[in-house]
């Protein structure tokens, strides 16, 4: 089995090897893993998601023979979130999908897991007649909307937006209804929270950039964020969802309507007690290992 590994932002792929360490040692040592940094170097990972991440980090490092200080460099996935900022991440990775392939599975942590799940969704949606890119995919901690590179994903809503839309934006809290445009606003919202909480972005700006271009200009520029009232395509392949029960509760909320983009027919939640960091307890390792196995069971029994 090989296996295309995608971090978080403000890691890199030498800290997700360590991440993942509890769980390697219990699959088959024939499991080949390929890590892959992101395009944009950024700072070390910060805000709330840094203060859980790292604090589980020292002893681990010890016994890696790393420093207790993680050194950089560190790096992230996105330059921005505008249609044709994600169509360049979605490009590297098919790129290292054809170049360094075929993969049986892809793991991602965090932004990295928001960035597998939203690639294989629009790989699904582009090409539905030809199969997947991977069998299964571990999705750890998703920590924020999937971005799409669609502008055509919402497009009616975008052109629809008043100032008081803008305003909502801006506002702490969006409540969510089932109403389009409220679910699309929400997520919005949820997104640009999680990107201001952790340096990829800086809302007001952004809001304000939209709010005074043109409806077309807009179109091109404005974050797309898939969502389950809003999408009607779900990720079919085998998908298995760790998530921290004490992790953040905006990351939470965007887990679950993460999940909610795959087949819940083959999905599987995997509940531990590391907040938003790969389980490392034996016990709770050993549940992730177990349900990898059961997908790569399942993708082999599927027909595409």
């Amino acid at each position: 089995m090989r296996v295309l590994c995608l971090h978080g932002h403000g890691t890199s792929s030498d800290i997700f090897e360590t991440q993942l360490s509890a769980i390697r040692n219990l699959l088959d040592e024939s499991v080949e893993y390929v890590y892959i940094d992101g395009p944009v170097e950024s700072d070390r990972v910060r805000g709330k998601l840094a203060h859980i991440l790292y604090k589980n980090f020292p002893l681990t490092m010890v016994r890696a023979g790393m420093s207790e200080m993680v050194p950089g460099p560190f790096f992230g996935w996105f330059s921005g979130f505008s249609p044709a900022q994600i169509k360049e991440t979605h490009a590297l990775v098919a790129e290292a999908l054809e170049e360094d392939g075929p993969f049986d599975a892809i793991f991602g942590f965090s932004q990295g897991a928001t960035l597998a799940l939203c690639y294989l969704l629009e790989h699904q949606i582009r090409h539905p007649d030809q199969p997947p890119p991977v069998h299964f995919a571990v999705l750890f901690s998703c920590a924020g909307p999937a971005f799409s590179s669609d502008t055509n994903l919402a497009r009616d809503i975008i052109h629809s937006l008043a100032p008081e839309d803008f305003e909502r934006l801006r506002v702490a809290e969006v409540e969510s209804h089932t109403e389009a445009k409220d679910a699309f606003l929400a997520t919005m919202r949820t997104a640009l929270q999680l990107g201001g909480d952790n340096g990829f972005v800086v809302p007001a700006d952004e809001i304000d950039q939209w709010e005074r271009v043109s409806s077309s200009t807009r179109e091109q520029l404005m974050t797309r964020v898939f969502h389950p009232s809003l999408t009607a395509t779900r990720v079919k392949i085998p998908t298995i969802h760790v998530l921290g029960d004490s992790d953040t509760a905006d990351v939470l909320e965007q887990a679950e309507l993460c999940r909610g983009l795959c087949d819940p027919r083959s999905v599987e939640r995997v509940a531990h007690s590391a907040a938003h960091d790969v389980p490392r307890k034996p016990d709770e390792a050993r549940q992730v290992a177990e349900a990898i196995r059961a997908a790569e069971a399942e993708a082999c029994l599927m027909i595409y």
